[in-house]
């Protein structure tokens, strides 16, 4: 992981923010696209995903100066030391010694597998429920045990995801998605009063939809409905569009 300076990285070593102790702050991850025609790598949308962590920042009241150009910077130094043509970038902004904070870096290399897309994610409820309201159901935060242990459990069980209701039992998200389902030419998805993390990708999932011609609905929606969907799929900056089925 690497710190993000005026001039571009630095590596932390063994040295972490406290916040990471407490988990006192929050994070965006981006796709890594290589534009061979162009000979452009770039991180998809980091202009929103900037924009998101500029908004968490304040409300969490972190101080610190932090501009999109800086953070341009440290993603080309980024790119070029450590060779990235593919995977994801995460970008943290985390407490230390509050309110001051520290801005960071990261790179995963991993990828979704195509077999992954053409078989489609199974999906299970989850028991969690999630809040309607507050930080940790609007942005990506460090704060993330209980839904982290829900997925992991799932996962031992065969399952690729879970959903989570909220605490009013209306369809809410994903552990590290946002779910949309279709029923003819209507596409349905949680509103953000439903509790959920508005994230980049399904506001761009829901543009992309509005210019093809479909009819959008955001609203509160019960489980039975996403029983009776055409198709479901989940959407996160990693994932794109991924085809979804509900598993016992």
């Amino acid at each position: 992981m690497f710190r993000i300076t005026d001039d571009g990285i630095e590596e932390i070593g063994g040295y972490l923010p406290d916040g990471f102790l407490n988990g006192l702050g929050i994070f965006e991850t981006m796709r890594i696209l290589y534009e061979k025609d162009r000979n452009i790598i770039r991180a998809e949308n980091l202009a929103e995903h900037y924009r998101r962590l500029l908004a968490g920042k304040e409300e969490l009241g972190l101080t610190g100066e932090f501009s999109l150009r800086r953070l341009e910077n440290a993603l080309s130094a980024l790119i070029r030391i450590r060779g990235i043509r593919f995977g994801s970038v995460s970008v943290y902004i985390v407490a230390d010694r509050y309110p001051h904070a520290e801005f960071l870096i990261s790179h995963d290399s991993r990828e979704i597998p195509e077999e992954d897309y053409r078989r489609g994610y199974r999906i299970k409820i989850s028991r969690l429920r999630m809040p309607a309201a507050g930080l940790t159901s609007r942005y990506m935060t460090l704060s993330r045990v209980e839904s982290s242990l829900a997925l992991h459990a799932a996962r031992r069980d065969g399952a690729d995801e879970i959903i989570f209701l909220n605490t009013d039992n209306y369809v809410a998200q994903c552990c590290q998605a946002n779910i949309f389902w279709q029923m003819k030419r209507i596409i349905y998805t949680p509103s953000i009063s439903a509790g959920i993390v508005a994230g980049v990708a399904r506001q761009k999932t829901i543009d992309r939809y509005q210019a093809r011609g479909y009819i959008i609905k955001e609203g509160l929606f019960e489980l039975n409905d996403l029983y009776l969907a055409d198709r479901i799929f989940l959407v996160s900056a990693i994932l794109n569009e991924m085809p979804a089925q509900i598993v016992r």
